[in-house]
């Protein structure tokens, strides 16, 4: 419950990561370790996990350690994307909310479009009925003239 609360304020899961399994001397001692590992980082007990550190050279490859490497990251994998789909929700509603309010640049940008675009209508109308005007009145000048 309290992972889905952090996860859902801050848009992500900490995944923490105890080494030195082999240094823990018994099962008290990995229950405390644990605790304050998930306590200090905030992660869940789901996202808590201990591994044993391969020894320098002496060290053969465990199948253990190697599974246990795997899982955390799959974890963290699981994380990420779960941080990257709540991150892009986020941000299309905060769109989708600056659309409603009419803050968003886009349509910031279509209404002046529009008003520029009514301007020069209106501009242009008003030159063309200048040149009718201006034709007209050379017709009736003319005709004047003529008749004259």
């Amino acid at each position: 419950m309290t992972d889905n609360l952090f996860r859902f304020f801050t848009g992500y899961a900490p995944v923490t990561v105890i080494t030195y399994l082999d240094k823990l001397k018994d099962e008290e001692d990995k229950e405390e370790a644990f605790e304050q590992a998930s306590w200090a980082t905030g992660s869940p007990g789901s996202r808590t996990y201990f591994i044993a550190n391969y020894l320098h050279v002496d060290s053969e490859q465990s199948f253990e350690v190697d599974r246990a490497a795997l899982d955390i990251l799959d974890s963290v994998l699981l994380s990420a994307e779960s941080f990257i789909q709540i991150r892009k929700q986020r941000e299309k509603n905060q769109m989708e909310r600056e659309a409603a309010a009419g803050g968003n640049i886009f349509s910031e940008l279509d209404r002046e479009f529009k008003e520029a675009e009514t301007a020069t209508a209106k501009e242009t109308r008003t030159s063309l009925k200048k040149r009718i005007n201006e034709q007209n009145n050379m017709r009736l000048y003319k005709r004047v003239i003529y008749t004259s």
